[in-house]
């Protein structure tokens, strides 16, 4: 009897162990985004662009710096530069312009547009894109509809940014920003909210996605976790320190921590962790609920993720080995 247990451990030991596959990417200090699309991952670093392939993950083109001229990136420091990649081109939108390039990172041209706090998202001929505006308390993000030439047609849903200098300050979305997605015609918005807003290609706001889901509750450890992260950061604690009678934990975390809309699919990444691994809840676009799974996923710090991206039923994230100082890119199949 003891044969047979002893081979389905052995089998569940390998399966696990081969859950996850590790490749070394070479090349890169300090990434900040990646997106794998086809054949090809790209990863932006500062005001660079790399992309490497998917079958050997050798380097194929690295482009891009940093500057005000043409072909040259400026850098929002909240988020850097964004990529879209479409199926024959990739845009590169940084602060006040959009740069078009081929998918073999050659350059074709530049188009200014509005400085704004997000990346433009297509829309049909439209884009979509998330400015600063005014509310009751103070600034908001507000998500726009431009038309094809990035003139503003319509304001149609506003997003609280996390400090405005006055009340309480929630640690947990202290650092959230807003995230918006756009697929088949419809807007897809998320950050510091208990749901993802979505919206049809006119605005008009749909029917909530997520239902009855029984909140993450802030434990005292976590709380110190946020706590001991403000009171030693190096960028953060002169803010902490100064603002520490503001500051007010919640019961509970917020259900929506991050977002991807990728292959027709909207991955929500929760608070809730389970031996180890991070909950995503999987939806189809039109809202259907599809499945939950629990997937390994790291944390640079209580409040920022490495840069991860989700992929033709994959989970790819890089990941910072400190015992060979190399970037590594962890691929997980999302059964």
């Amino acid at each position: 009897m003891r044969k047979p247990i002893l081979l389905f451990v052995l089998l569940v030991t390998v399966s696990l162990a081969c859950a996850a596959k590790v490749v070394k990417i070479p090349g890169i200090l300090k990434p900040t985004t990646i997106l794998i699309e086809n054949d090809q991952l790209f990863i932006t670093e500062a005001a660079a662009v790399y992309i490497y392939s998917l079958n050997d993950f050798s380097l194929q083109e690295k482009f891009g710096k940093q500057g005000q001229g043409p072909r040259e990136f400026s850098i929002n420091p909240m988020r850097g530069i964004r990529l879209n990649i479409q199926p024959d081109e990739i845009l590169v939108d940084c602060t006040g312009k959009i740069v078009y390039y081929t998918r073999e990172g050659n350059f074709k041209k530049e188009i200014r547009t509005p400085p704004i706090f997000s990346p433009y998202m297509p829309l049909g001929e439209k884009f979509v894109g998330i400015g600063i505006g005014s509310g009751k308390k103070g600034p908001v993000f507000v998500v726009n509809i431009y038309d094809a030439n990035f003139k503003k047609e319509k304001e149609i849903h506003s997003v609280n940014i996390p400090d405005t200098g006055v009340g309480n300050i929630n640690p947990v979305t202290f650092l959230s920003m807003p995230y918006l997605y756009t697929c088949e015609d419809k807007i897809f918005v998320g950050g510091q909210e208990e749901d993802i807003e979505m919206f049809d290609k006119s605005g008009k706001k749909l029917p909530p996605l997520i239902k009855d889901y029984k909140k993450v509750t802030l434990t005292e450890a976590r709380k110190k976790e946020y706590e001991d992260f403000f009171k030693t950061s190096t960028k953060y604690k002169g803010y902490y320190e100064r603002d520490k009678e503001r500051i007010k934990y919640p019961d509970y975390f917020p259900i929506v921590r991050n977002f991807h809309v990728v292959d027709k699919k909207i991955y929500i990444l929760t608070y809730r962790e389970k031996m180890g691994k991070k909950e995503f809840l999987i939806y189809d676009i039109s809202g259907k609920p599809l499945k939950t799974v629990f997937l390994p996923l790291e944390e640079i710090t209580p409040v920022a993720l490495y840069p991860y991206t989700i992929k033709n039923g994959k989970l790819y994230q890089l990941i910072d080995n400190p015992k060979t100082e190399e970037w590594e890119l962890h691929i997980t199949e999302i059964k």
